[in-house]
Protein backbone atom coordinates (compact mmCIF):
# COMPACT_ATOMS: atom_id res chain seq x y z
CA UNK A 1 0.00 0.00 0.00
CA UNK A 2 3.22 2.20 -0.02
CA UNK A 3 3.12 2.64 -3.80
CA UNK A 4 -0.84 3.54 -4.13
CA UNK A 5 -0.22 5.84 -1.03
CA UNK A 6 2.61 7.67 -2.64
CA UNK A 7 0.77 7.60 -6.30
CA UNK A 8 -2.30 8.60 -4.34
CA UNK A 9 -0.71 11.88 -2.43
CA UNK A 10 0.11 13.36 -6.23
CA UNK A 11 -2.77 12.49 -7.40
CA UNK A 12 -4.66 14.12 -4.73
CA UNK A 13 -2.39 17.54 -5.53
CA UNK A 14 -4.06 17.40 -8.95
CA UNK A 15 -7.50 16.68 -8.44
CA UNK A 16 -9.16 19.23 -6.16
CA UNK A 17 -11.95 20.31 -7.88
CA UNK A 18 -15.11 17.90 -8.76
CA UNK A 19 -14.65 17.56 -12.46
CA UNK A 20 -10.99 16.49 -12.51
CA UNK A 21 -11.85 14.21 -9.20
CA UNK A 22 -14.77 12.19 -11.34
CA UNK A 23 -12.41 11.96 -14.55
CA UNK A 24 -9.34 10.80 -12.52
CA UNK A 25 -11.65 8.36 -10.67
CA UNK A 26 -13.70 7.21 -14.23
CA UNK A 27 -10.03 6.51 -15.39
CA UNK A 28 -8.71 4.72 -12.27
CA UNK A 29 -12.05 2.48 -12.63
CA UNK A 30 -11.16 1.55 -16.21
CA UNK A 31 -7.46 1.06 -15.42
CA UNK A 32 -7.88 -1.29 -12.80
CA UNK A 33 -10.98 -3.34 -14.55
CA UNK A 34 -8.15 -3.66 -17.91
CA UNK A 35 -5.39 -4.68 -15.94
CA UNK A 36 -7.49 -6.72 -12.86
CA UNK A 37 -9.95 -8.40 -15.02
CA UNK A 38 -12.07 -7.98 -12.05
CA UNK A 39 -15.25 -5.15 -11.93
CA UNK A 40 -15.35 -5.80 -7.85
CA UNK A 41 -11.66 -4.79 -7.00
CA UNK A 42 -12.34 -2.08 -10.11
CA UNK A 43 -14.89 -0.82 -7.53
CA UNK A 44 -13.36 -1.38 -4.40
CA UNK A 45 -9.63 0.03 -4.75
CA UNK A 46 -10.40 3.32 -6.88
CA UNK A 47 -13.73 3.91 -4.24
CA UNK A 48 -11.31 3.83 -1.45
CA UNK A 49 -8.70 5.80 -2.84
CA UNK A 50 -10.87 8.44 -3.63
CA UNK A 51 -13.23 8.46 -1.05
CA UNK A 52 -11.40 10.74 1.09
CA UNK A 53 -10.55 13.20 -2.11
CA UNK A 54 -15.08 13.69 -2.71
CA UNK A 55 -15.08 14.46 1.13
CA UNK A 56 -12.16 17.22 0.85
CA UNK A 57 -13.67 18.60 -2.58
CA UNK A 58 -17.54 18.59 -0.65
CA UNK A 59 -18.85 16.53 -3.47
CA UNK A 60 -21.69 14.15 -2.53
CA UNK A 61 -20.76 9.95 -1.82
CA UNK A 62 -23.33 9.09 -4.58
CA UNK A 63 -21.39 11.38 -7.31
CA UNK A 64 -18.40 8.86 -6.35
CA UNK A 65 -20.78 5.82 -6.17
CA UNK A 66 -22.46 6.41 -9.90
CA UNK A 67 -18.42 6.99 -11.42
CA UNK A 68 -17.48 3.40 -10.04
CA UNK A 69 -19.91 2.19 -11.24
CA UNK A 70 -20.05 3.75 -15.09
CA UNK A 71 -16.43 2.99 -14.80
CA UNK A 72 -15.88 -0.28 -13.10
CA UNK A 73 -19.42 -2.28 -13.17
CA UNK A 74 -20.42 -1.79 -16.61
CA UNK A 75 -17.55 -1.10 -18.54
CA UNK A 76 -16.12 -4.37 -17.12
CA UNK A 77 -18.10 -6.30 -19.71
CA UNK A 78 -15.93 -4.81 -22.68
CA UNK A 79 -12.77 -6.27 -21.46
CA UNK A 80 -12.59 -9.77 -23.14
CA UNK A 81 -10.45 -11.10 -19.95
CA UNK A 82 -12.41 -10.08 -17.31
CA UNK A 83 -14.54 -12.28 -15.45
CA UNK A 84 -17.79 -10.26 -16.47
CA UNK A 85 -17.15 -10.46 -20.47
CA UNK A 86 -16.12 -14.14 -19.45
CA UNK A 87 -19.47 -15.56 -18.28
CA UNK A 88 -21.29 -13.02 -21.13
CA UNK A 89 -19.63 -14.28 -23.82
CA UNK A 90 -20.10 -18.29 -22.43
CA UNK A 91 -23.80 -17.53 -21.78
CA UNK A 92 -24.71 -15.95 -24.92
CA UNK A 93 -22.40 -18.12 -27.26
CA UNK A 94 -20.93 -14.92 -28.71
CA UNK A 95 -17.20 -13.17 -28.31
CA UNK A 96 -17.32 -10.33 -26.37
CA UNK A 97 -15.83 -7.99 -29.40
CA UNK A 98 -18.52 -9.22 -31.18
CA UNK A 99 -21.05 -7.89 -29.29
CA UNK A 100 -19.53 -4.80 -29.38
CA UNK A 101 -21.76 -2.63 -31.54
CA UNK A 102 -25.26 -3.84 -29.59
CA UNK A 103 -23.63 -2.83 -26.15
CA UNK A 104 -24.75 0.18 -26.01
CA UNK A 105 -24.88 1.12 -22.14
CA UNK A 106 -20.81 0.31 -21.56
CA UNK A 107 -19.81 1.70 -23.98
CA UNK A 108 -22.15 5.20 -23.38
CA UNK A 109 -21.61 5.17 -19.62
CA UNK A 110 -18.20 6.26 -19.23
CA UNK A 111 -18.89 8.71 -22.12
CA UNK A 112 -21.65 10.84 -20.26
CA UNK A 113 -19.76 10.45 -17.00
CA UNK A 114 -16.88 12.26 -19.01
CA UNK A 115 -19.93 15.01 -20.21
CA UNK A 116 -20.70 15.11 -16.91
CA UNK A 117 -17.78 15.91 -15.25
CA UNK A 118 -16.59 18.61 -17.77
CA UNK A 119 -19.88 20.62 -17.63
CA UNK A 120 -20.61 19.64 -13.97
CA UNK A 121 -23.83 18.90 -15.14
CA UNK A 122 -25.31 15.94 -12.25
CA UNK A 123 -22.48 16.52 -9.71
CA UNK A 124 -23.80 17.67 -6.75
CA UNK A 125 -22.30 18.73 -3.40
CA UNK A 126 -23.36 17.06 -0.32
CA UNK A 127 -26.00 19.52 0.51
CA UNK A 128 -27.79 18.34 -2.55
CA UNK A 129 -26.95 21.97 -4.11
CA UNK A 130 -25.21 21.21 -7.75
CA UNK A 131 -21.70 22.12 -8.83
CA UNK A 132 -21.67 25.45 -10.79
CA UNK A 133 -20.28 24.28 -13.95
CA UNK A 134 -19.36 25.83 -17.16
CA UNK A 135 -22.30 24.93 -19.21
CA UNK A 136 -25.38 25.53 -20.64
CA UNK A 137 -27.34 24.22 -17.76
CA UNK A 138 -25.40 26.57 -15.05
CA UNK A 139 -25.30 29.59 -17.13
CA UNK A 140 -27.09 32.72 -15.14
CA UNK A 141 -29.29 33.20 -17.61
CA UNK A 142 -30.67 30.04 -18.18
CA UNK A 143 -30.81 29.38 -14.23
CA UNK A 144 -33.19 32.39 -13.98
CA UNK A 145 -35.52 31.08 -16.82
CA UNK A 146 -35.36 28.01 -14.94
CA UNK A 147 -36.84 29.42 -11.65
CA UNK A 148 -39.14 31.73 -12.59
CA UNK A 149 -41.10 28.57 -15.00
Amino acid sequence: MGVLNAILDKLQALVRKPGPLVLSTLATCLLTVVLTASQYVAILLPGEIFKESYEKADVAPYVLSRTLEDGGTIFSFLVPWSMAAIYTSGVLEVPTLESLPYTFMPVLCPIFAIIYALTGFAVFKKDGSPVKGKGIWFSKKARLAAEQK
